[in-house]
């Protein structure tokens, strides 16, 4: 969701270690279809994992200035959600979201983990480009490709519950602008 590219490095976040991430990245497909497959860390549309709709961009031109602010918001999310899924504490990104069905599908399947006294390890945003697209009244359109890497998903034993591998996604969301301040207004998986 860019045509920047950025590597995201989660150190600087805060005092909770950086996500790991566990292998390399792969763009085959697995024999488990994504109707089937359990939701993964980063990378689910929705609680049933199928991917949501494609947001469309507006003809209005967004000025230079407004993209690298829209751009740096985004990429301020995808750090805040790679410490979420390392720690659990979703706070920083409810704080950027106004409205979100992929990111409230993450923040329940991590929060589930946690909460459970379970864990994840990797399913972080390792290699995000964000696009920032067209502008369509008060809404920005921006795409980031990225490389979500594998993950895995334990209980509060330690057993896995769940593990995929890393994966090449695309995520378009909707940004708005709220008082001084930018929130993600719509977001989905495509593809």
């Amino acid at each position: 969701m860019a045509a920047v590219g950025l590597v995201l490095t989660t150190a600087g976040c805060g005092g909770s270690p950086e996500p790991k991430a566990l292998d390399k990245p792969s763009t085959r497909t697995s024999a488990t279809s994504d109707a089937t497959k359990e939701p993964s860390p980063t990378a689910s549309a929705s609680p049933s994992g199928k991917s949501g709709k494609i947001i469309t961009g507006g003809a209005g031109k967004v000025d230079p200035a407004t993209a690298a602010d829209v751009k740096a918001f985004i990429g301020d999310y995808l750090a805040a959600q790679n410490k979420a899924t390392g720690d659990g504490d979703f706070s920083a990104v409810d704080a950027m979201v106004e409205s979100c069905t992929v990111c409230d599908a993450s923040k329940q399947y991590i929060s589930g983990a946690y909460s459970s006294g379970g864990k994840v390890e990797g399913g972080i945003f390792t290699k995000p480009e964000i696009t920032v697209g067209g502008q369509r009244s008060d809404r920005i359109v921006v795409t980031v490709d990225a490389v979500i890497s594998a993950y895995e998903t334990t209980s509060g034993s330690g057993k896995v519950v769940d593990k995929g591998p890393a994966e090449t996604v695309r995520f378009q969301y909707s940004v708005i602008n709220v008082g001084e301040s930018w929130r993600i207004a719509e977001g989905s998986k495509v593809g």
